[in-house]
């Protein structure tokens, strides 16, 4: 992957759009957002359509992606922050014209649900986006001092220097270790294994946080991940507010769930109790940036020169495997670019129009989704040498070793229940 590109700073006198591509949320609580980004000198605008409620999601994927679009493709717009998280971004991933953002560079704010839309952008349109707290939530409005300067710092910041101050932490294990900045909440990232939205950087800086899961759900998130090859990518975690590890057994401390019961590699390195997630310090760092986890500071910072070439020459000629291509915006909505490889070209339907700010209608979709082939049927006919044994399975490369039969089983594990708990510091839904 190239360098990513920093957007245009914002000035005094700036608009800056609120958009929702998420849940819903309290009018009354993007009132309070917008008075303290008008304190900054901002003008924040918003279309009264982010106010739309369907049920869990603010209105209907189609509403929600024009008016991000909308928002990205106005000239008069600087940054772009999100209300709140929730649920609903993932929906709107395939409906983005990812190439047109790339074209209309800005500074794009979010975090929780909003994931892998800031690891989209970095990825896809090679946008640095900011995990950062939201503007129609109290993390932002009744967040800390600090919380709120490394926001507008963010926003106003001309360099990465000016932006991003380095945040310390608690040294767990490993060496010092540089890579691309990338994550965000456990749950999203999990979620996109297997899809065309899968972080597939090397080397990665895993950025890493979660609300209310307990430790059961974590360990499985992080098997999916290590089960996947997704950690073979990873040569640091850096660790924001996980909650707490307890369940209805036991309390479990940072070294005891990570190095005792999930197992984590020595090789990777770990830096915990960093001011990042559901809390009232949020501080806002930015996604797709080069940083380093330094052990002898405690902390991530942002990595020099030296410390990128030499992370990219011992890197690049490492395949980890199941590394996936970038999303194949050929391919249709309902299939995977690989499998849209090896499908018929005539069943792929044609990828979504960009949607235009200045019309009203809602951007294109697939008319219909692209149908998965049918694996062929195995021959009914057999040879002579194979009729005695009519009652037994064989496989095709032993067909001529007609005395042998060989036969598979399989197993399948059931799904576990969810439960919550509960985090003993002062954390809230994004």
């Amino acid at each position: 992957m190239s360098a990513s590109t920093l957007a245009p700073a914002c000035r005094a006198g700036d608009r800056v759009a609120i958009v929702a591509p998420a849940g819903p949320f309290s009018h009354e609580h993007l009132l309070r957002g917008c008075a303290l980004l008008r304190a900054w000198s901002l003008e924040p605008v918003f279309d009264p359509a982010i106010l739309t409620r369907w049920g869990y999601l603010a209105g209907q994927d189609d509403l929600r992606a024009r008016l991000l679009t909308e928002a990205w493709e106005d000239p008069s717009v600087r940054a772009i922050l999100c209300a709140r998280g929730g649920y609903g971004s993932m929906r709107l991933l395939d409906r983005l014209p990812m190439q047109t953002f790339a074209k209309h560079p800005k500074r794009f704010f979010g975090f929780s649900d909003i994931t892998l839309l800031l690891n989209a952008l970095v990825r896809e349109a090679g946008l640095i986006s900011f995990h950062s707290p939201m503007i129609a939530s109290p993390l932002f409005f009744e967040g800390s001092p600090a919380s709120q300067d490394t926001l507008k710092q963010a926003l106003f910041g001309e360099t990465l220097s000016d932006i991003y101050t380095p945040l310390l932490g608690t040294w767990v294990q490993g060496s010092r270790q540089t890579g691309r900045l990338l994550g965000g909440n456990l749950s999203l990232i999990a979620s996109a294994i297997g899809t065309p939205w899968e972080i597939t950087d090397q080397p990665i800086i895993l950025l890493l946080e979660e609300v209310s899961e307990p430790p059961y759900r974590i360990d499985r998130m992080l098997q999916q991940l290590r089960y996947s090859g997704f950690l073979e990518r990873v040569v640091g975690i850096a660790l924001g507010d996980m909650g707490a590890y307890q369940d209805q057994y036991q309390r479990y401390t940072t070294q005891e769930m990570w190095l005792e019961r999930l197992a984590l590699p020595p090789t990777c390195a770990l830096l915990c109790d960093l001011p990042i997630g559901h809390i009232d310090d949020h501080r806002s760092v930015p996604l797709g940036a080069w940083m380093t986890l330094d052990p002898q500071e405690a902390s991530l910072r942002i990595a020099n020169d030296q410390e990128i070439r030499n992370a990219r020459e011992s890197h690049n000629t490492r395949k980890p495997r199941n590394t996936r291509e970038p999303h194949n915006t050929q391919a249709s909505r309902f299939s995977h670019p690989t499998e849209a490889r090896h499908s018929n070209p005539s069943q792929s339907s044609q990828s979504p129009q960009s949607p235009q700010s200045s019309q009203s209608s809602q951007p294109s979709q697939s008319s219909q989704p692209s149908q998965p082939s049918q694996p062929s049927q195995p021959s009914q006919s057999s040879q002579s040498s194979q009729s005695s044994q009519s009652s037994q399975s064989s496989q095709s490369s032993q067909s001529s070793q007609s005395s042998q039969s060989s036969q598979s089983s399989q197993s399948s594990q059931p799904s576990q229940s969810s439960q919550s708990s509960i985090h003993s510091t002062q954390r809230r839904h994004g």
